[in-house]
């Protein structure tokens, strides 16, 4: 016949599920909070992915190939060297020389990002048009003296108004220190009920956390994505998000790991305490 609880494990369940909410509340909201002003409010942080990104392979392919449409637009006789042309200026958008060009774009998308003021985010040409054209006299010198200052128009990295609002989260922080002196307070309660189930309470609050904080990480990548770009500038927006939201991912893991192994621990520690109480109340084997 299957027991029921004993009134004292009634006594600990409530404190413990409570103990679980608390802590995923509060755990969810630092892990999201601090990969928020490390990776996104920290412009050095931010500026120094976003380069890497406007530096690399795809989106210097892209770029190459919107400055050679609007030459061709300008020039239909390019069309017979475009492929040549796109990949002489991608070549070029490689130098160090365009360096200073990507850090200015990652600054102005960061700023961007965190006025949320409407204004797009644009890349300047007009200064590199020399450098731009240089690869392009080598193989047809003619048609390159030909293009138009207008084909050095910034291009429009970002449109206005595609970003995502950035979140403001003064009143979860203020919640979730609510959450943990609770938490703590309840924790000390269960502590002298059960040990082993305050254990057990605590890391699966842990693991839940991380839960919660992997699952909003999957949450920003569409929603950035979705406001970064689309058309060419999708491979872009994603390698870009994806740099971003690597972090909060690692540490969402990292959690569940350290959630699940506390809470396996508390299992075992209140399995072993069940079984010495049982062999405390066990009759001696009569003689």
């Amino acid at each position: 016949m299957r027991q029921s609880p004993s009134p004292q494990s009634r006594r600990v369940v409530g404190p413990s599920v409570a103990v679980v909410v608390l802590l995923v509340v509060f755990g969810a909201v630092v892990t999201v909070g601090r990969w928020y002003a490390t990776m996104v409010l920290d412009e050095d942080r931010f500026v120094v992915e976003a380069s890497d990104v406007l530096r690399s392979e795809p989106s210097r392919r892209n770029l190459a190939s919107e400055i050679v449409d609007r030459i061709v637009a300008a020039e239909p006789a390019f069309a017979i060297v475009r492929a040549p042309a796109e990949s002489a200026i991608a070549g070029v958008l490689a130098s160090p020389v365009f360096e200073p060009l990507a850090e200015f774009s990652a600054r102005s998308l960061h700023r961007v990002l965190l006025e949320a003021d409407g204004a797009p985010v644009v890349i300047e040409l007009a200064p590199w048009r020399d450098d731009i054209l240089a690869p392009l006299e080598a193989v047809a010198p003619e048609l390159a003296d030909a293009v138009p200052d207008a084909v050095f128009a910034p291009v429009v990295l970002v449109e206005a108004n595609r970003l995502p609002r950035p979140p403001d989260l003064v009143g979860l922080v203020v919640v979730a220190w609510v959450g943990l002196v609770a938490a703590v307070v309840v924790v000390g309660s269960v502590v002298r009920r059960s040990p082993s189930a305050a254990v057990a309470a605590v890391g699966v609050g842990i693991l839940g956390s991380g839960l919660v904080a992997l699952a909003v990480s999957g949450r920003i990548g569409g929603s950035a994505v979705a406001g970064l770009g689309d058309g060419g500038r999708q491979e872009v927006a994603l390698m870009l998000v994806g740099r971003l939201v690597a972090p909060l991912r690692r540490w969402s893991l990292a959690e569940i790991a350290a959630g699940g192994i506390v809470a396996v621990v508390g299992v075992a520690l209140a399995m072993r305490t069940s079984d010495a109480m049982e062999e405390g109340v066990r009759p001696p084997p009569s003689s």
